[in-house]
Protein backbone atom coordinates (compact mmCIF):
# COMPACT_ATOMS: atom_id res chain seq x y z
CA UNK A 1 0.00 0.00 0.00
CA UNK A 2 1.38 3.40 -1.00
CA UNK A 3 1.97 6.26 1.40
CA UNK A 4 -0.53 9.11 0.94
CA UNK A 5 -0.97 12.72 2.07
CA UNK A 6 -2.02 11.58 5.56
CA UNK A 7 1.39 9.91 5.99
CA UNK A 8 3.37 12.97 4.85
CA UNK A 9 4.26 15.84 7.14
CA UNK A 10 5.70 19.27 6.51
CA UNK A 11 9.15 19.26 8.12
CA UNK A 12 10.36 22.79 7.27
CA UNK A 13 8.89 25.84 5.52
CA UNK A 14 9.81 29.23 4.06
CA UNK A 15 12.72 27.96 1.95
CA UNK A 16 12.36 29.65 -1.46
CA UNK A 17 12.27 27.08 -4.24
CA UNK A 18 13.72 24.34 -1.99
CA UNK A 19 15.36 21.79 -4.29
CA UNK A 20 18.88 20.44 -3.60
CA UNK A 21 18.94 18.10 -0.60
CA UNK A 22 21.38 16.16 1.58
CA UNK A 23 21.19 14.78 5.13
CA UNK A 24 24.29 14.91 7.34
CA UNK A 25 25.38 12.31 9.87
CA UNK A 26 24.37 14.61 12.72
CA UNK A 27 20.80 14.79 11.42
CA UNK A 28 20.97 18.23 9.87
CA UNK A 29 19.25 18.60 6.52
CA UNK A 30 20.93 20.77 3.89
CA UNK A 31 18.78 22.42 1.23
CA UNK A 32 19.71 24.58 -1.76
CA UNK A 33 17.26 27.41 -2.49
CA UNK A 34 16.55 29.82 -5.33
CA UNK A 35 17.66 32.84 -3.27
CA UNK A 36 21.24 31.56 -3.44
CA UNK A 37 21.36 30.27 0.14
CA UNK A 38 22.06 26.77 1.32
CA UNK A 39 19.88 26.33 4.39
CA UNK A 40 20.65 24.18 7.43
CA UNK A 41 17.64 22.55 9.05
CA UNK A 42 18.03 21.05 12.52
CA UNK A 43 16.52 17.63 13.36
CA UNK A 44 13.75 19.59 15.06
CA UNK A 45 12.91 21.51 11.86
CA UNK A 46 14.57 24.84 12.74
CA UNK A 47 15.73 26.63 9.59
CA UNK A 48 18.86 28.81 9.34
CA UNK A 49 20.92 30.25 6.49
CA UNK A 50 24.34 28.60 6.17
CA UNK A 51 26.25 29.75 3.06
CA UNK A 52 25.29 31.86 0.07
CA UNK A 53 26.47 30.94 -3.40
CA UNK A 54 26.99 33.41 -6.24
CA UNK A 55 24.23 31.72 -8.26
CA UNK A 56 21.52 29.08 -7.82
CA UNK A 57 22.46 26.09 -5.61
CA UNK A 58 20.92 22.79 -6.64
CA UNK A 59 22.26 19.29 -5.86
CA UNK A 60 24.37 18.74 -2.72
CA UNK A 61 26.72 15.89 -1.76
CA UNK A 62 28.66 15.42 1.49
CA UNK A 63 32.14 13.96 1.96
CA UNK A 64 33.54 12.20 5.03
CA UNK A 65 34.92 15.44 6.46
CA UNK A 66 31.44 17.01 6.43
CA UNK A 67 32.24 19.31 3.52
CA UNK A 68 29.35 20.16 1.21
CA UNK A 69 29.77 19.99 -2.56
CA UNK A 70 27.13 22.14 -4.20
CA UNK A 71 26.03 22.46 -7.82
CA UNK A 72 25.70 26.12 -8.88
CA UNK A 73 23.30 26.06 -11.82
CA UNK A 74 23.85 29.69 -12.82
CA UNK A 75 27.65 29.74 -12.60
CA UNK A 76 28.27 26.36 -14.32
CA UNK A 77 30.38 25.39 -11.33
CA UNK A 78 30.62 23.31 -8.18
CA UNK A 79 31.49 24.92 -4.87
CA UNK A 80 32.87 23.36 -1.71
CA UNK A 81 31.66 24.61 1.66
CA UNK A 82 33.55 23.47 4.75
CA UNK A 83 31.88 23.00 8.16
CA UNK A 84 32.82 26.59 9.09
CA UNK A 85 30.82 27.95 6.18
CA UNK A 86 33.83 28.93 4.08
CA UNK A 87 33.26 28.36 0.37
CA UNK A 88 35.72 27.76 -2.45
CA UNK A 89 35.46 26.85 -6.12
CA UNK A 90 35.86 23.09 -6.62
CA UNK A 91 35.22 22.71 -10.37
CA UNK A 92 33.95 24.87 -13.21
CA UNK A 93 33.06 24.60 -16.90
CA UNK A 94 30.25 22.15 -16.20
CA UNK A 95 27.19 23.45 -18.07
CA UNK A 96 24.05 23.66 -15.94
CA UNK A 97 25.20 21.35 -13.12
CA UNK A 98 22.14 19.85 -11.48
CA UNK A 99 22.88 16.97 -9.10
CA UNK A 100 25.95 15.22 -7.68
CA UNK A 101 26.81 11.98 -5.90
CA UNK A 102 30.04 10.38 -4.63
CA UNK A 103 31.17 6.88 -5.49
CA UNK A 104 33.07 4.75 -2.96
CA UNK A 105 36.43 6.10 -4.21
CA UNK A 106 35.50 9.75 -3.61
CA UNK A 107 34.92 10.52 -7.26
CA UNK A 108 32.07 13.00 -7.63
CA UNK A 109 29.62 12.39 -10.48
CA UNK A 110 27.65 15.43 -11.65
CA UNK A 111 24.79 15.81 -14.10
CA UNK A 112 24.95 18.56 -16.71
CA UNK A 113 21.32 19.03 -17.71
CA UNK A 114 21.88 20.80 -21.01
CA UNK A 115 19.37 22.98 -22.82
CA UNK A 116 16.27 20.85 -22.24
CA UNK A 117 15.51 22.49 -18.89
CA UNK A 118 16.28 26.01 -20.05
CA UNK A 119 14.15 25.89 -23.23
CA UNK A 120 10.57 24.79 -22.71
CA UNK A 121 9.48 21.84 -24.86
CA UNK A 122 12.86 21.68 -26.60
CA UNK A 123 14.36 18.24 -26.03
CA UNK A 124 17.85 17.69 -27.37
CA UNK A 125 20.53 15.18 -26.31
CA UNK A 126 23.05 17.69 -24.99
CA UNK A 127 23.00 16.57 -21.36
CA UNK A 128 25.94 14.76 -19.79
CA UNK A 129 27.41 13.21 -16.67
CA UNK A 130 30.80 14.53 -15.55
CA UNK A 131 33.19 12.79 -13.17
CA UNK A 132 35.40 14.88 -10.90
CA UNK A 133 38.31 13.33 -9.01
CA UNK A 134 38.98 14.25 -5.39
CA UNK A 135 41.79 16.47 -6.70
CA UNK A 136 39.27 18.42 -8.79
CA UNK A 137 40.07 17.05 -12.26
CA UNK A 138 36.87 16.80 -14.30
CA UNK A 139 36.05 14.76 -17.39
CA UNK A 140 32.94 13.78 -19.32
CA UNK A 141 31.80 10.31 -18.27
CA UNK A 142 28.72 10.10 -20.53
CA UNK A 143 27.08 12.49 -22.98
CA UNK A 144 24.15 12.51 -25.39
CA UNK A 145 21.59 12.55 -22.56
CA UNK A 146 18.14 14.12 -22.57
CA UNK A 147 17.73 16.45 -19.62
CA UNK A 148 20.18 14.68 -17.30
CA UNK A 149 18.95 15.27 -13.76
CA UNK A 150 19.04 13.07 -10.64
CA UNK A 151 21.85 10.58 -10.01
CA UNK A 152 22.18 7.51 -7.79
CA UNK A 153 24.71 4.73 -7.22
CA UNK A 154 23.75 1.35 -5.78
CA UNK A 155 26.28 -0.20 -3.41
CA UNK A 156 28.52 -2.98 -4.76
CA UNK A 157 27.46 -2.30 -8.34
CA UNK A 158 29.65 -0.89 -11.11
CA UNK A 159 27.06 1.43 -12.56
CA UNK A 160 25.50 4.82 -12.11
CA UNK A 161 21.83 5.63 -12.60
CA UNK A 162 20.72 8.90 -14.19
CA UNK A 163 17.30 10.41 -14.73
CA UNK A 164 16.50 11.72 -18.21
CA UNK A 165 13.75 14.15 -17.32
CA UNK A 166 12.94 14.86 -20.97
CA UNK A 167 12.39 11.15 -21.62
CA UNK A 168 10.60 10.30 -18.35
CA UNK A 169 13.04 7.47 -17.75
CA UNK A 170 16.08 6.29 -15.79
CA UNK A 171 19.21 5.01 -17.51
CA UNK A 172 21.72 2.58 -16.05
CA UNK A 173 25.24 3.49 -17.17
CA UNK A 174 27.82 0.75 -16.71
CA UNK A 175 31.19 1.76 -15.24
CA UNK A 176 33.83 -0.40 -16.93
CA UNK A 177 37.06 -1.53 -15.21
CA UNK A 178 38.98 1.32 -16.85
CA UNK A 179 36.43 3.84 -15.54
CA UNK A 180 34.78 4.64 -18.85
CA UNK A 181 31.07 4.45 -19.59
CA UNK A 182 30.06 1.05 -20.90
CA UNK A 183 26.65 -0.32 -21.78
CA UNK A 184 23.63 1.98 -21.46
CA UNK A 185 20.28 0.41 -20.65
CA UNK A 186 16.86 1.82 -19.78
CA UNK A 187 16.22 0.74 -16.19
CA UNK A 188 12.82 2.42 -15.75
CA UNK A 189 10.49 4.18 -18.18
CA UNK A 190 7.07 5.83 -18.33
CA UNK A 191 7.72 7.73 -15.08
CA UNK A 192 4.78 10.01 -15.67
CA UNK A 193 5.16 13.55 -14.40
CA UNK A 194 8.71 14.78 -15.04
CA UNK A 195 11.09 12.67 -12.89
CA UNK A 196 13.60 14.77 -10.97
CA UNK A 197 15.48 13.12 -8.08
CA UNK A 198 15.95 9.58 -6.74
CA UNK A 199 17.48 7.48 -3.99
CA UNK A 200 18.08 3.79 -3.31
CA UNK A 201 16.73 1.87 -0.35
CA UNK A 202 18.94 -0.53 1.56
CA UNK A 203 17.28 -3.45 -0.24
CA UNK A 204 18.02 -1.97 -3.66
CA UNK A 205 14.68 -0.44 -4.61
CA UNK A 206 14.97 2.88 -6.42
CA UNK A 207 12.62 5.68 -5.34
CA UNK A 208 12.02 8.27 -8.07
CA UNK A 209 10.28 11.60 -7.41
CA UNK A 210 8.15 13.17 -10.15
CA UNK A 211 7.58 16.90 -9.97
CA UNK A 212 4.40 17.34 -11.98
CA UNK A 213 2.32 14.56 -10.48
CA UNK A 214 3.40 14.52 -6.80
CA UNK A 215 4.25 10.83 -7.13
CA UNK A 216 7.22 8.83 -5.82
CA UNK A 217 7.68 5.67 -7.86
CA UNK A 218 9.41 2.55 -6.54
CA UNK A 219 11.44 0.55 -9.07
CA UNK A 220 12.49 -2.91 -7.92
CA UNK A 221 15.91 -4.35 -8.86
CA UNK A 222 14.19 -6.44 -11.56
CA UNK A 223 12.59 -3.33 -13.08
CA UNK A 224 9.06 -3.91 -11.74
CA UNK A 225 7.49 -0.59 -10.77
CA UNK A 226 4.74 0.62 -8.47
CA UNK A 227 3.77 3.79 -6.59
CA UNK A 228 5.58 4.25 -3.27
CA UNK A 229 3.90 7.53 -2.27
CA UNK A 230 1.37 9.88 -3.81
CA UNK A 231 -0.09 13.24 -2.80
CA UNK A 232 -2.92 13.49 -5.32
CA UNK A 233 -4.04 16.96 -4.23
CA UNK A 234 -0.55 18.39 -3.59
CA UNK A 235 -1.30 18.96 0.09
CA UNK A 236 2.17 18.14 1.48
CA UNK A 237 4.28 17.51 -1.64
CA UNK A 238 4.10 20.43 -4.06
CA UNK A 239 6.06 19.99 -7.29
CA UNK A 240 8.50 17.76 -5.37
CA UNK A 241 12.10 17.40 -6.53
CA UNK A 242 14.69 15.45 -4.52
CA UNK A 243 14.52 12.70 -1.88
CA UNK A 244 17.08 11.80 0.79
CA UNK A 245 17.01 9.36 3.69
CA UNK A 246 17.64 10.47 7.26
CA UNK A 247 16.85 9.62 10.86
CA UNK A 248 18.86 7.39 13.18
CA UNK A 249 17.92 4.26 11.23
CA UNK A 250 17.72 5.97 7.82
CA UNK A 251 14.01 5.19 7.90
CA UNK A 252 12.78 8.73 7.31
CA UNK A 253 12.42 10.09 3.78
CA UNK A 254 12.86 13.82 3.22
CA UNK A 255 11.57 15.46 0.03
CA UNK A 256 12.12 19.01 -1.20
CA UNK A 257 9.20 20.94 -2.66
CA UNK A 258 10.22 23.81 -4.98
CA UNK A 259 6.54 24.58 -5.57
CA UNK A 260 5.77 24.73 -1.87
CA UNK A 261 9.00 26.32 -0.57
CA UNK A 262 9.20 23.49 1.92
CA UNK A 263 10.64 20.13 2.90
CA UNK A 264 8.36 17.17 3.58
CA UNK A 265 9.05 14.04 5.59
CA UNK A 266 7.65 10.51 5.59
CA UNK A 267 8.48 8.48 8.70
CA UNK A 268 8.87 4.72 9.07
CA UNK A 269 9.81 3.98 5.48
CA UNK A 270 12.09 1.11 4.39
CA UNK A 271 15.68 1.93 5.34
CA UNK A 272 17.70 3.94 2.90
CA UNK A 273 21.01 2.90 1.43
CA UNK A 274 23.98 4.58 3.07
CA UNK A 275 25.73 7.21 0.98
CA UNK A 276 29.46 7.88 0.79
CA UNK A 277 29.58 10.11 3.88
CA UNK A 278 27.53 7.63 5.90
CA UNK A 279 29.91 4.69 5.29
CA UNK A 280 32.22 5.42 8.19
Amino acid sequence: MAFSAKDIETFAENIPGAEGLAVANDGRVWVGAEDGWVYAISPQGEVAQFVKLPGRPLGIAIDREDNLFICDWDLNALYKANPKGEISLFADNIPSPNFCVFDDDANLYVTSTGSSRRMKNIHVPDGAVFRISKEGHSEVFADGLYGANGLAIRRAEFAIYVIQTSKDDVLRLEITPDGSCGERTVFAKDLDGSPDGMAFTEKGDLLVVTGLKEIIYRVRPDGAMDIFAEDANAEKMVSPANPAFGGRELNELYITNPGGNSVSRIRNVPRGQKLFHQLM
